[in-house]
């Protein structure tokens, strides 16, 4: 990762270092202390407030970021020398597979938003686990058979992906393979006469 300078993939909601961490030589996963450390100079978090505003770890299951509050306490941010973030009994590791933790600040932790019709189409969006590649992923449920339209758009309103689904049922997980630049975007999905919108940020 490059923090800095004209190369720089910084991204402006996570600090710019992330770890991968999976269970090895053991048939039960643990309960651990982790401790989280970082260069300041990685904290391209915008407009943090250091020392005052709180660090906090998220990881990545496979479907959303997740650990706002539950990997707390977290601790005060730094922009220069060292800084370390604690988590406290956390339990997520498993023996088949990694995962990908980051820090984000307490109050504006990495988003994955989710929104539902009266009707029970659910619908689920966010940013894949690698923070930089602009790539978005929506999982679907509650479609019973539907024919769903999803849609991306720019905060103007222009199209920038569009995917028709047939006899959709049961859970339905759908990578763009879009690579977006930084900023705030729009998800549609429209299923008969259910219509779902919400926005997602995505992180560069």
């Amino acid at each position: 990762m490059n923090p800095s300078g004209p190369s720089s993939d910084a991204g402006n909601m996570a600090v710019d270092r992330w770890w991968r961490l999976q269970v090895e030589n053991g048939t039960t996963a643990p309960s651990a202390n982790l401790t989280f450390s970082y260069r300041g100079t990685e904290n391209t978090i915008a407009g943090i407030s250091c020392p005052g505003d709180v660090l906090v770890s998220q990881y990545w299951n496979g479907a959303s970021w997740i650990g706002v509050p539950a990997l707390n306490p977290g601790s005060s941010c730094v922009t220069s020398g060292s800084g370390s973030v604690q988590a406290n009994s956390v339990s997520v590791f498993t023996t088949a597979s990694s995962q990908p933790f980051i820090l984000v600040k307490n109050s504006n932790p990495l988003s994955v938003e989710s929104f539902s019709s009266p009707g029970g189409l659910h619908v689920t969006a966010g940013q894949s686990p690698s923070t930089g590649d602009g790539d978005v992923w929506i999982s679907i449920t509650g479609a019973e058979n539907k024919n769903i339209i999803i849609s991306i758009t720019d905060m103007l309103g222009q199209r920038l992906y569009t995917k028709n689904l047939t006899d959709i049922s049961g859970s339905y997980i759908l990578n763009t393979g879009l690579q977006l630049a930084g900023g705030m975007y729009v998800v549609n999905a429209s299923a008969g006469n259910e219509f779902l919108s919400d926005k997602i940020i995505v992180v560069k």
